[in-house]
């Protein structure tokens, strides 16, 4: 292959692996930014000609240039170089392998249009902590997006003060509890959500009990610590036994309770 640099010459010389060129021109499918050509350095010092035709010898491959993603969060755009701490904070990650975008305790409040944009054809948003997402437009505005909470501490609230929420109804996974509305304050407790236009705020997570039971006359239960919640856990009827008041003394009877061995129910005398 003619036309190589002597810096070039020199690192497939020295034993390069693989050699990078940019190239320009036209496709046969059409791509936008730049392509990448990579040929294995073994190719370029055997010497052997490359080619465009069906060559076993070529060894080549072309593809869409992947140093920028069709990913923006908080108006930062993803990159290879940032895409371990897109944020600077530790907060934020994008695997592309996978497509897995991971919030781990953001906090973006926006004036701008959306907080979470993409051109992808599909992306996952991992959560883990407690997230808030606050744009003036559609907070988040990305086709085919599954929300997937990590554990029973993630949550996602997601909040525009014009807009939408959600551009789109995403699919949820491992999702227990959503509250949405036209506004925080008139939120309501839901299972099942399909997006609107009205709905401005949006907030996902997983039930966390209370580890004190709560009681009434015939059953008890655990309830979920997040306000508004109505769901409750390992609810069942008292597990009943008398404990002795009063141990009876001569003509004197004595006097009993019912009393639940599992939660603090104490039932008539």
């Amino acid at each position: 292959m003619t036309g190589l640099s002597l810096q070039l010459k020199e690192a497939v010389a020295a034993g390069a692996q693989n050699l990078t060129l940019r190239v320009s021109g036209q496709a046969e499918q059409a791509v936008s930014g730049p392509i990448r050509l990579t040929i294995e350095g073994g190719i370029l010092a055997s010497g052997r000609e490359l080619t465009t035709t069906d060559n076993p010898n070529a060894r080549w491959n072309i593809g869409k240039d992947t140093e920028n993603y069709d990913l923006w969060l908080g108006g930062v755009r993803v990159t290879k170089s940032n895409s371990e701490d897109i944020l600077g904070d530790g907060t934020a990650s994008f695997a592309p392998r996978t497509n897995t975008l991971t919030l781990s305790g953001v906090r973006l409040n926006r004036q701008e249009q959306t907080a979470l944009r993409s051109q992808l054809p599909a992306l996952t948003l991992g959560l883990a902590e407690d997230n808030s997402l606050r744009a003036s437009g559609t907070v988040i505005d990305t086709p085919d997006l599954t929300v997937e909470l990590a554990d029973s501490r993630a949550s996602l609230t997601v909040l525009s003060t014009q807009g939408a929420a959600f551009a789109q109804t995403p699919l949820l996974r491992g999702v227990e509890e959503i509250f949405a509305g036209a506004s925080q304050n008139a939120a309501a407790f839901t299972q099942s959500w399909n997006f609107t236009g009205g709905t401005a705020y949006v907030r996902f997570a997983a039930h966390q009990w209370e580890k004190t039971w709560r009681y009434h006359s015939s059953a008890h239960w655990h309830a979920c610590t997040h306000s508004g919640c109505p769901v409750v856990s390992d609810q069942q009827s008292h597990d009943l036994g008398w404990i002795a008041d009063e141990q009876p003394y001569g003509t004197t009877p004595g006097r009993m309770h019912a009393e639940c061995r599992v939660c603090a129910y104490q039932g008539p005398q």
